[in-house]
């Protein structure tokens, strides 16, 4: 059997056609608040480790996930309901 790694990743996603001024002042937002030195700090103590992306490197990394998970199901021909 094959090893897979697994990682979870949150993020906040916008409506398609949202316009880019909205999607750039809610990136620089919410930037400016997960670089909060107290919530940086929970945020490690919890274990957690935060990584900030532009919205293109996250939408980049959703598809990568997506067909990597695909793959991950098709091979163990998970069957679902």
């Amino acid at each position: 059997m094959e090893a897979y790694e697994m990682s979870l990743w949150l993020g906040v996603l916008a409506p398609a056609g949202t316009p880019k001024d909205v999607t750039s002042r809610m990136h620089r937002e919410i930037a400016a608040a997960m670089a909060a030195p107290d919530l940086v700090r929970q945020m490690a103590d919890a274990g957690i480790e935060v990584r900030l992306s532009s919205p293109q490197e996250f939408a980049a990394l959703i598809r990568t996930d997506i067909a990597k998970w695909a793959a991950v199901v098709k091979s163990a021909d998970i069957k679902l309901d």
